[in-house]
């Protein structure tokens, strides 16, 4: 589909402009390819809320969730989830708490912002 990792983001971007839609779309392909680079991935999650609040809860979720992806970059995407959608967060939060080949220490860290968002978790 495209050429080198560059390219995708900037048809994203070219096509948003045009059709905010398509454009919305192209970005949420790009977030949810396992086969993208997770930075990039992580970078057209990011360019989806002020598209669509929607889209870019659903982007950054598959983004922390992908236990594929580098555990500070799924901390990152799950720490963008709680002004878009707070119970994709504590999803997202829960999954990386709970995930035994994360370092102890970002685990640690999720679970504490779970505890923020989902008071209820941290009994």
């Amino acid at each position: 589909m495209y050429q080198d990792d560059e390219d995708p983001l900037v048809a994203a971007e070219q096509l948003a402009g045009r059709d905010p839609r398509a454009g919305v779309e192209a970005f949420l392909a790009i977030a949810c390819d396992r086969s993208v680079d997770d930075g990039l991935r992580l970078e057209a999650a990011g360019q989806l809320p002020e598209l669509d609040r929607q889209a870019a809860a659903e982007a950054l979720r598959t983004v922390a969730c992908d236990r594929g992806v580098d555990d500070g970059l799924r901390l990152e995407a799950a720490g963008q989830l709680p002004e878009l959608d707070r119970q994709a967060a504590a999803e997202a939060f829960r999954a990386i708490a709970c995930d035994g080949g994360v370092d102890d220490g970002l685990r640690w860290e999720a679970a504490e912002q779970l505890a923020q968002v989902e008071p209820r978790s941290a009994v």
